[in-house]
Order: C-alpha cells, then sequence, then structure tokens
C-alpha cells in the first residue's frame, strides 16, 4: 500500500522554480502535479529514489538515470529543486542536493510524463512511495 502527500500551492502556467526537502526512501518520488494526486499518471515531473538505491527523473515515458548514476541513501535529507517550462514544450530540469552536499543536475530538459504532457499550469507538490507501480 502506497503513501500520497498532496500540497498545494499557487498556480504556476509559465516558467517557475519549485524546491523542497525530502528523505530519500525506497521507491519513493517527489513530483510536480495540477491538482492533488494519487496515481502515478497524475504527475508530471518527477524525481523518483528508486529501488537501486540511486536517483532519477522521468523524461516523457521513462525514467532516466543521469551518468553517472546519483546515489543516495535512504533516510538521507535530500533537497530537490525543480526549474519548469510549463508552456510548451512542456519541460523541466531536476536538480538534488544531499544534506551538506553540493547540487547536481540529474535532468535537462526532461518532457513531462506522457499523460501530463498537455497541462497548461501545476500547482501541487506530491511525495509518493507506491511500490513498483509506475
Amino acid at each position: 500500500m502506497g503513501s500520497w502527500q498532496n500540497t498545494s500551492f499557487a498556480s504556476q502556467g509559465a516558467s517557475f522554480t519549485a524546491e523542497m526537502d525530502a528523505t530519500a526512501a525506497s521507491d519513493a518520488a517527489v513530483a510536480l502535479s495540477l491538482g492533488a494526486q494519487t496515481a502515478w499518471s497524475g504527475l508530471a515531473a518527477i524525481v523518483r529514489f528508486n529501488t537501486t538505491g540511486t536517483i532519477d527523473a522521468r523524461n516523457g515515458g521513462a525514467c532516466t538515470r543521469p551518468p553517472p548514476p546519483f546515489p543516495t541513501r535512504r533516510g538521507r535529507a535530500t533537497s530537490v529543486r525543480f526549474v519548469v517550462n510549463v508552456p510548451a514544450p512542456h519541460t523541466y530540469a531536476a536538480y538534488v542536493r544531499p544534506s551538506g552536499g553540493s547540487e547536481t543536475q540529474i535532468a535537462s530538459a526532461y518532457g513531462f510524463r506522457t499523460e501530463q504532457a498537455t497541462v497548461t499550469s501545476l500547482n501541487n507538490w506530491v511525495a509518493a512511495t507506491d511500490g513498483a507501480r509506475r
């Protein structure tokens, strides 16, 4: 059984930056969406703490690991920053910074999740765990 936490913010329909702190968990994600979500298909920009102990990001239809893979440890505090361009082409960049560490870019010009490629605004942070159901 998964856990979904949603936090709304002022609707953003242009380019914007959003940052949140997360505690790394195996097979979990932080994301931006339009409205509160309880399903992976409702998330637009996604950074995932995957089961291999690394962090990746979703680019359209699949999660992509940055070269080299960015390691994380379960329970480690990590800051996630999104730089988002909502209007076409619906893209984002993602950066992660472990507590006490340096920021690393893990995504550049990544497309929103395929199901969210036409949203006109984003207004919600999501922190989710849900097993492997993506």
